[in-house]
């Protein structure tokens, strides 16, 4: 199982960890774990739980640079909060398809607030279907203290406005790329902070596409965005019109 070479691996020194979709190796969700040159293959039930990933984390936080754990249902807030406490150099979080959601995202941002976490500049959560506004909220409490440059929420299906406000109004003033894509319930009200330069303003690349069919996010506000801020480039395909 995957949890048994988590609790193998945290004998050794080994400087990243990925571990991402197999298919065809053995019947159900299949997961390679690499770390370094180490490529272990094993067949994981779904939401299976990983108790030996924090001790994993406990023996390789201090120099863990980079996590990728993508579509591992047994990975959770518990397991996230485990890397976000556990590894102070974490510079790029891939998380994606994941179960970490609103308490990882708090804790995240109380790290943040605390100094913590000063090295994270990627964090990769989509399709993580638990996070809500909630989460984000919390996260752009304490961005003061993170330099991120590069944020993906995309897919993430419970967000608002609120949420993506909370973000681009927030303290994220490294923040260069932002991956919205393919949340419905986003509508043109989630643009207002980028009217004016205080919101974000090393964002370079917005991504929101996906949302055309939904009909709330129209050209003309994002044109009105691009207006104010000409080095931002906004990728999608907007509603001529607003659907109500």
């Amino acid at each position: 199982a995957l949890d048994a070479d988590f609790a193998a691996l945290a004998a050794a020194r080994l400087p990243s960890l990925v571990a991402r979709d197999v298919r065809g190796v053995a019947p159900g969700p299949d997961y390679a774990l690499r770390v370094g040159a180490v490529v272990v293959v094993a067949p994981v039930a779904p939401g299976a739980p990983l108790p030996a990933f924090p001790s994993f984390v406990a023996r390789h936080g201090p120099h863990l640079r980079r996590c990728a754990i993508r579509g591992c249902r047994g990975f959770g807030d518990d397991e996230a909060i485990a890397l976000f406490e556990g590894a102070p150099l974490l510079a790029h979080a891939a998380l994606p398809r994941s179960r970490v959601g609103d308490g990882a995202r708090r804790r995240l941002g109380a790290l943040a607030a605390a100094g913590r976490l000063r090295e994270l500049r990627d964090l990769d959560l989509d399709g993580c279907a638990a996070i809500t506004d909630a989460g984000l909220e919390a996260l752009a409490d304490g961005a003061r203290g993170l330099a991120l440059e590069a944020l993906s929420v995309a897919r993430c299906r419970k967000l608002t406005d609120a949420g993506l406000v909370a973000v681009l109004a927030g303290g994220l003033r490294a923040l260069e790329r932002l991956h919205a894509d393919e949340c419905p319930r986003l509508t043109s009200a989630c643009l207002a902070p980028l009217r004016d330069a205080s919101g974000c303003p090393r964002l370079a690349t917005l991504s929101l596409r996906g949302l055309r069919s939904h009909r709330r996010v129209t050209l003309a506000a994002v044109d009105e965005v691009r207006s104010v801020r000409l080095g931002l480039e906004i990728h999608g395909s907007f509603a001529a019109v607003l659907y109500r």
